[in-house]
């Protein structure tokens, strides 16, 4: 495939799946499909790009109807669009890691160590500690936990977004969890 696209021929793409052309879309898709996953995998974990990539082109097509052909170019709109959700992503990463941290520590270490000087600390290293465990784990584990964690999914959403049945999902954070248990142990000695 070649890098560069003829303008023409991405307007008529345009006008194709804003007209519900399901064969413009399929081009739009093999087209650009590889290229943003490319690009989306070089902020976050091949899973999570995957899923970010379908996000944006089943959100053009979903609103294909207010695509302009004579404004812009798809490849801009679309590297954006991917990009946006990349960075949304890492903000409710970020978010969720905060409450886990947060909770866990609550949890952990009780009511009265909340106005402890040493929490920061130990919030630090029990945040590092999950990241380090959700590193070393499977990739169908870590993305079970991490829809479920970070976008708060339904195991039945989850099961629809990875294409596996629910079982396996239930499965596949509960083996997760149990995985991460030795990352977290020495917070949980006392």
């Amino acid at each position: 495939m070649s890098s560069t696209i003829d303008p023409s021929e991405e307007r008529e793409w345009i006008a194709g799946v804003q007209a519900g052309d399901l064969g413009a879309f399929r081009k739009v898709f093999e087209t650009f499909g590889p290229l943003l996953r490319r690009f989306a995998r070089v902020w976050v974990p091949n899973d999570i790009a995957e899923d970010v990539v379908q996000d944006v082109l089943f959100g053009v097509w979903q609103r294909r109807h207010t695509l302009d052909p004579d404004q812009g170019t798809l490849r801009g709109y679309l590297f954006s669009a991917v990009r946006n959700q990349i960075h949304s992503y890492q903000r409710r990463l970020g978010v969720a890691r905060r409450i886990v941290n947060e909770d866990a520590a609550h949890d952990f270490l009780g009511e009265d160590a909340a106005v402890d000087t040493n929490i920061e600390v130990i919030r630090g290293d029990l945040e590092s500690a999950i990241q380090a465990g959700l590193t070393r784990l499977p990739d169908g584990q870590r993305a079970v936990l991490m829809l479920r964690w970070t976008q708060g999914l339904s195991f039945a959403e989850i099961a629809a977004a990875l294409s596996i049945s629910q079982n396996a999902a239930m499965l596949l954070a509960s083996r997760g969890r149990k995985a991460l248990q030795p990352f977290l142990a020495p917070y949980l000695d006392e």
